[in-house]
């Protein structure tokens, strides 16, 4: 990947197992990204924009939303380190953010940084960004990849059936799996309602049509019954199909 000065990336960062604890986030370390095809030189980190502009951190990049933490940020040992401080008394969704961190249920960052020196290897294809400035650190569920948003909905079905979080606070943060969740719930009812339609009609007697000039000497026995069953056989088997999409798609077994 080729890196112009004043260019914005977001890089895949270590999670906590690779390094760190709560109090001491390992964000950047000088090892190559294999990713990107670059490295960073850790001294060439300018920290003072992001600390004039607060260090604000947020959730999955959504830079959108309000901040869900300030971040500390630091040199030590050839490596950036950082340290969240959520906003749990301002923001509902830092909150819960901040319990599901705690727990370990999160426990991945992502940088922003803005790249304003490279320099080019010619021992390797990997570039060095010499120079840079984070404007913003994320807590994410993956790494900052096209597809850090898979497998929200399954973590926190777990958080909550562990009991770190309720069924309420888990839709603050996955509104779009809240919402595949209601029209999933929706789509149950229909079905339910449409099987006890179909039970509860009484049994019509079989009618016997006989074409005029008849395919068989025997004619063709058509039960409304069987009709109406079969159509609503259909209609149901419709509505469960598209609950086990929207199913699917929830547990991340479906693209976006």
């Amino acid at each position: 990947m080729k890196f112009k000065s004043g260019q914005r990336f977001k890089f895949d960062t270590r999670s906590l197992a690779a390094g760190g604890t709560k109090e001491k986030v390992l964000i950047l370390d000088g090892h190559d990204i294999e990713k990107y095809r670059c490295r960073f030189d850790i001294e060439g980190i300018d920290l003072a924009e992001f600390e004039r502009t607060g260090g604000q951190g947020f959730f999955s990049h959504n830079t959108d939303e309000p901040p869900i933490c300030d971040w500390k940020l630091w040199k030590e040992q050839g490596a950036l380190w950082g340290v969240p401080t959520f906003h749990s008394d301002l923001n509902p969704k830092a909150a819960v953010i901040e319990k599901l961190w705690s727990a370990d249920k999160i426990n991945a960052v992502s940088v922003g940084i803005e790249v304003l020196e490279t320099i080019d290897n010619k021992d390797d294809d990997y570039t060095t960004i010499s120079k840079s400035s984070p404007y913003e650190v994320s807590i994410v569920n993956f790494g900052a990849h096209p597809h850090a948003g898979k497998g929200l909905s399954l973590m926190l079905s777990a958080a909550v059936g562990e009991g770190i979080v309720t069924d309420e606070e888990a839709d603050i943060i996955d509104t779009e799996g809240a919402t595949l969740r209601k029209e999933l719930e929706t789509l149950r009812a229909d079905n339910a309602r449409l099987q006890a339609e179909l039970s509860a009609r009484p049994k019509p007697q079989v009618v016997r049509l006989v074409p005029s000039q008849p395919i068989n000497p025997g004619g063709i026995a058509v039960s409304p019954e069987h009709l109406s069953a079969s159509v609503g056989s259909a209609l149901s088997a419709s509505i469960a199909a598209a609950a086990d999409r929207i199913m699917r798609r929830m547990t991340g077994k479906l693209p976006d």
